[in-house]
């Protein structure tokens, strides 16, 4: 594989000399000292640790987790002719038509790839070369791939999108009302494609093939991979396939518990390991955690467990209590382990009852599971 992403549009483009600005400027950072600061990744920091937003299929695809099939892709939907009377298009008029109708616009020939349409900054070669690179899919983004404006990177079990747009790149929650909200914005202008280099650098060209370093902060990255994670946060990781990964830079757009709430815990919020203020019963006796194997536990003050998960995914597992109704337990990988199967009842969430009873109950507090006996 070529050095970095800038050597890979060159070798499309022999002669280009803008290729060597583009690569001084986009690759050659200098090195944080220090790896990252400290903090889980998973909880928005940028130090050790952090669940990762990367394998499994079966949150989206009415499995476990009950999401709705792969969602996301950038083709286009619904039918590719042109739909209305035919006559818009230049064809003959109806049975019963006068044949001297006036036949309307005949529309123009379509521009190919890469050219720009009337008043649209010409894309340079360097964005062309890089928009022909492969796409990022199911969650991540490795070195020399590319998000291509209007495509958007969804997380596996489709709550969370990673979306790139002529004026910003955002990151956006889907709620339970389907409407996806934006919790982080980067403003751009003439955007056109997103890639990362083999360096760690997550950068976006405009159509002009200026550049934007959007991962700055965290300098040069060995084995980089940006995750688009199940629990609401955006990071790049060093070093991805050697756990424990250590986050460089993050969107801190993970899904939260608000503090000192008891009982419940809503749609699109998070049970982390280690966590210092675990989810309680109000009457203080019960704590909902993850246990030492990544299983969900409800324990008592003695820390004997009143509940646990049947199945678990190692120490870096969490819990989302998903938007779509369903209690999840993700490994490492976003791979899930175990679930309610509740995913049809959005809205839904979990209850630590007083009497150390881990339970999901509907919007309107009908209990889903476990089923009553």
């Amino acid at each position: 594989m070529p050095a970095n992403v800038a050597t890979i549009a060159a070798l499309a483009l022999p002669g280009c000399q803008a290729m060597v600005d583009v690569d001084e400027y986009t690759f050659g950072a200098t090195p944080l000292e220090n790896g990252g600061a400290a903090g889980a990744a998973d909880a928005g920091g940028t130090g050790n640790g952090g669940v990762s937003g990367g394998a499994g299929g079966i949150s989206g695809s009415g499995g476990i987790s009950g999401s709705s099939g792969v969602s996301g892709s950038g083709g286009v939907s619904g039918s590719g002719g042109v739909s209305g009377d035919a006559s818009a298009a230049g064809a003959p008029p109806a049975q019963g038509g006068s044949a001297g109708a006036d036949p309307g616009p005949i529309p123009g020939p379509v521009p190919p790839p890469g050219v720009a349409v009337p008043g649209e900054v010409p894309l340079a070669p360097v964005v062309a070369a890089l928009e022909m690179l492969p796409r990022a899919s199911a969650g991540f983004m490795r070195a020399a791939e590319v998000l291509v404006v209007g495509s958007p990177l969804r997380s596996r079990n489709d709550h969370v999108e990673l979306r790139l747009e002529p004026d910003s790149l955002t990151v956006s929650h889907q709620q339970v009302d389907e409407v996806r909200a934006v919790v982080a914005s980067f403003p751009l202008s003439n955007a056109h494609v997103a890639t990362l280099g083999d360096d760690g650098h997550f950068v976006v060209f405009s159509r002009d093939g200026s550049v934007t370093d959007i991962s700055s902060e965290a300098g040069s990255v060995t084995g980089p991979t940006l995750r688009v994670q199940n629990d609401g946060n955006v990071v790049l990781y060093d070093n991805d396939a050697v756990l424990p990964r250590f986050a460089r830079w993050t969107t801190d757009t993970n899904f939260r518990r608000f503090a000192d709430v008891c009982r419940r815990l809503e749609p699109n919020q998070v049970v982390y390991p280690a966590e210092s203020q675990p989810l309680s019963s109000c009457n203080g006796l019960f704590r909902l955690l993850m246990d030492a194997e990544g299983r969900l536990s409800v324990v008592d003050p003695q820390n004997f467990a009143t509940f646990q998960s049947p199945f678990g995914g190692g120490p870096e597992s969490i819990t989302i209590m998903q938007r779509d109704g369903n209690l999840v337990v993700y490994d490492v990988n976003d791979v899930p382990q175990w679930a309610t199967d509740t995913f049809t009842a959005p809205g839904a969430y979990a209850a630590v009852e007083d009497d150390g009873t881990l339970a999901v109950f509907d919007p309107n507090d009908v209990r889903l599971w476990p089923p009553a006996l």
